[in-house]
């Protein structure tokens, strides 16, 4: 490839161009871009120990001076956290609208910063060398210059601006004079000579500073980006597989299509595909979604045979034989190719899917070319001893049905099992009356129970099931008091079953006497009957006759107030104790005892005898 900038020739994988610096965009593994920088940084250094500086191009600085140009100085690290700054920002912001407009902005940064560097060199070189280098012209001896023009000069460090080492810098900002060639008249010549010197080291020192800031811009950039997308990767993966766990299939397909959107490397979209493949096969309708998470996968990873063994399947089930002819026909992976050889591709599909069905239905089973059908419609595995197909099957029976069937292959593999199951009802949905509503006298509700049919109902809002309770023979209950969601269902002697009748009521019957009126009554017949002293229930002794409501009960399409009444003695302890019903609509009083289901009920005259032994509400 080529850079973009200059166009100069680089190496595959190369993150910099080496001639200027121009990032080149691809993201790669760590362990990859560390060990692509040490190998140029290293090239780079090789370079730099095979040039060898001639003779007649010395640097002119003492001998007894320090050498080693301290390049740290000339480092502006103003521009480089700049550099990283911007980096930083445009990462930040920009990552989830998507990560390659983000790689665009930092390339684009990433260049601004170069530029910057590159300007802010130059500008130190001119400021820190111009005038050391004019002062030196200034101080030529000439007799020692035809010395130094011989040999290289050994460098130190020094200071660049005094021209001292670190711990011999002078107070003023005279610097010491540079010996010159005896007899040589300082002019153009000397200026020439010595600015040609010098420039082999500013070249140097230079290229070494771009070089290691766009290093560590580099570096820096990848962990903070990198560091930051993996953050966010398992942040959302890990949740995903929480929901997964919990069976919150969908909502761990979105976390891990999120997962899928900021991951970094290859091997994080290929975790993520993978169980965002796995929740789509534990949702209905997602077969379509299954297929795209497979094929991607096979893009990350060609080498996985489970890829390609779960994606034939899908285009099987699926119906997309074709589809499944062609992606064989196009497999470039020869070792899988070969692999698929012996591979079961033959599974049939059905041209009806599983349901239930008012009316009779046909099924065309197919496979792929060369390949036999057998079925089974009992609900057990086929093999090659089931029914092998030659013609449609038509299903018209009201019942359900297990559709099995395999393919084997010329060669005699057996396919995997294809399953279908349909339900064939005729049977409607019951009748039931009344309607859902309020009612405030007491009701019956009726279903319509057609010849050869039971009815099974509910009152909780559940759906019947053949273990829920029958309805009578007559189709008549009792509807309950209060708030009742009534369902039912028929089922006809093929075991077919409907679907549900739902009705909703509230009933709440209307009551011509009320709570205080039952008590003033009851307490009348029992003064009448001589089980009170006194109406208020007050005794000479100082006991005192108390009621207590109970419940509203029903017996035989009539509420009663069920009461209780309680002697107590003076000092708190219970006398005696008896149960009375009165009804709601009449008055009318009763002694209530507790029966195996619900009360038997005694009517009670006007002085307190039982009138009937009558087992009025028993059920």
């Amino acid at each position: 490839m080529r850079c973009s900038k200059c166009g100069e020739e680089c190496k595959e994988g190369q993150l910099f161009c080496l001639k200027c610096g121009n990032p080149i965009t691809e993201v790669k593994d760590m362990d990859v871009i560390e060990k692509e920088i040490s190998d140029n940084v290293e090239e780079f250094m090789q370079n730099t120990a095979r040039f060898k500086i001639p003779d007649s191009v010395a640097v002119d600085i003492p001998d007894d001076e320090p050498s080693d140009i301290d390049f740290s100085s000339m480092l502006p690290t103003d521009d480089i956290n700049k550099g990283m700054h911007m980096v930083e920002e445009v990462s930040l912001r920009n990552f989830e609208k998507g990560r390659e407009e983000s790689e665009l902005e930092v390339e684009r940064k990433m260049e601004e910063s170069s530029a910057d560097i590159a300007e802010n060199l130059q500008n130190t070189k001119t400021e820190l060398y111009s005038r050391d280098e004019k002062e030196a012209i200034k101080r030529v001896d000439t007799q020692e210059a035809d010395e130094l023009s011989k040999t290289v000069v050994n460098m130190k460090p020094v200071h660049l601006k005094t021209g001292q080492e670190p711990s011999q810098r002078p107070t003023s900002r005279q610097a010491r004079p540079i010996p010159a060639k005896a007899g040589e008249r300082r002019g153009q010549s000397g200026k020439k000579n010595r600015k040609k010197k010098k420039n082999v080291w500013y070249i140097v020192a230079e290229i070494a500073v771009i070089l290691l800031v766009l290093v560590g811009v580099t570096l820096g950039s990848y962990h903070l980006i990198f560091g930051s997308v993996n953050k966010q990767f398992n942040k959302y993966y890990n949740s995903g597989n929480n929901l997964y766990k919990d069976q919150n299939y969908e909502s761990a397909a979105a976390e891990f299509v999120r997962a899928d959107k900021v991951a970094f490397s290859s091997s994080q979209h290929e975790k993520a595909l993978n169980k965002l493949y796995l929740s789509y096969m534990k949702l209905t309708g997602k077969e379509a979604d299954a297929i795209d998470c497979l094929e991607k996968l096979i893009q990350y990873d060609d080498n996985n045979i489970k890829y390609y063994e779960d994606l034939i399947i899908l285009y099987q089930t699926t119906g997309k034989t074709s589809t499944l002819e062609k992606f064989l026909a196009e497999i470039s992976n020869q070792e899988i190719k070969k692999k698929l050889e012996d591979y079961d591709f033959t599974t049939p599909t059905a041209d009806v899917d599983s349901g239930t069905y008012s009316e009779p239905i046909t099924v065309t089973l197919t496979s792929m070319a060369g390949n036999t059908i057998y079925y089974t419609v009992d609900g057990s595995d086929p093999d090659t001893n089931a029914t092998i197909y030659e013609s449609p099957l038509v299903f018209g029976k009201n019942a359900e049905f297990d559709l099995k069937a395999i393919a084997v292959s010329e060669k005699g593999i057996s396919s995997n099992i294809m399953t279908k199951h349909y339900v064939i009802s005729a049977v409607t949905e019951p009748e039931v009356s009344p309607e859902s509503g309020e009612y405030t006298e007491i009701q019956e509700v009726t279903v319509t129970i057609p010849d050869g049919c039971t009815a099974f109902y509910t009152t909780d809002g559940t759906v019947p099931t053949k273990k829920s309770d029958p309805v009578p023979a007559d189709g008549i209950i009792d509807m309950p008091i209060g708030n009742t969601i009534f369902s039912v269902i028929l089922v006809n002697s093929a075991g077919v079953k409907s679907q549900p009748t739902v009705r909703v009521y509230y009933l709440n019957p209307t009551r011509k006497y009320s709570y205080n009126d039952a008590i003033q009554g009851l307490a009348k017949i029992l003064y009448k009957g001589g089980k009170l002293e006194n109406e208020d229930g007050s005794f000479k002794d100082g006991s005192t006759t108390y009621y207590k409501y109970q419940e509203l009960i029903e017996a035989d399409q009539e509420l009663y107030y069920l009461i209780s009444v309680q002697k107590l003695s003076e000092s708190g302890s219970e006398l005696s104790s008896s149960t009375y019903a009165v009804s709601c609509a009449t008055g009318k009083s009763y002694l209530a005892e507790k029966a195996d289901k619900g009360y038997k009920l005694q009517a009670l005259s006007e002085t307190g005898e039982v009138e009937t032994t009558s087992a009025v509400g028993e059920e």
